[in-house]
């Protein structure tokens, strides 16, 4: 029976679908570099609009107070030196906002990629195993030791493997739930909360993944 070149094509979508949200460590330290670029773009972006937000305040409220005092001319000595320089610091307010908001919103589209990749990463070393899963613990030694550049600083780590959670990432991306859905995520929650644990407390939080190795199939 001859297989529809349709039905063919729509069978290898997903796995060229993976393909494409693969990063190599050179492309994640990358974008890295480039997520932390956008977020330094966007601080002083914020700072001026604050402080144009405290003058357009200040602005408003001194033309308001003249404007309940007699002889002065509404014009000259009210609207064009406060009122009209106030509402002129909203629109600037806007546009230094927007122009913030957009360097968020690149930042928050290459941090997803990455997380992306972490998760089909992973996805593709469970399904090497033709029975059964691999271990969290096998699974926590590959994502630490293939799959999250060293480069990486802990709270860039913390951030990427909250979004590479399969519940999460599934609200984001297009995605197929997989059996190995839960091993992945309990990875990458025990990575996540071993972080910023003392040396002492890592090894207390290590010993969970003996047990639960000692207690699991072998895949």
């Amino acid at each position: 029976m001859t297989i529809p070149p349709l039905k063919l094509v729509q069978a290898a979508r997903p796995l060229y679908d993976q393909q494409l949200h693969k990063l190599s460590r050179e492309e994640k330290l990358s974008l890295q570099g480039e997520i932390r670029t956008h977020e330094v773009r966007s601080v002083p972006l914020v700072f001026f609009a604050m402080l144009a937000a405290v003058g357009a305040f200040l602005a408003l409220c001194i033309g308001g107070v003249l404007c309940c005092i007699d002889n002065v001319v509404f014009l000259s000595e009210i609207f064009l030196p406060f009122i009209l320089p106030g509402i002129l610091s909203l629109l600037l307010i806007a546009l230094l906002l927007r122009l913030a908001w957009k360097e968020q919103k690149l930042a928050a589209q290459k941090q997803q990629r990455i997380a992306a990749s972490c998760y089909f990463e992973s996805l593709a070393l469970c399904r090497t195993y033709k029975s059964g899963a691999p271990s969290v613990k096998g699974l926590v030694n590959f994502i630490q030791s293939e799959i999250l550049p060293s480069g990486f600083s802990k709270r860039f780590k913390f951030a990427v493997l909250t979004q590479a959670k399969p519940s999460l990432l599934t609200k984001k991306i297009q995605l197929t739930k997989t059996p190995f859905d839960e091993t992945i995520e309990t990875a990458f929650s025990h990575i996540r909360e071993g972080l910023y644990l003392s040396e002492s407390e890592q090894r207390d939080h290590d010993k969970k993944l003996d047990n639960e190795a000692n207690t699991s199939p072998k895949g």
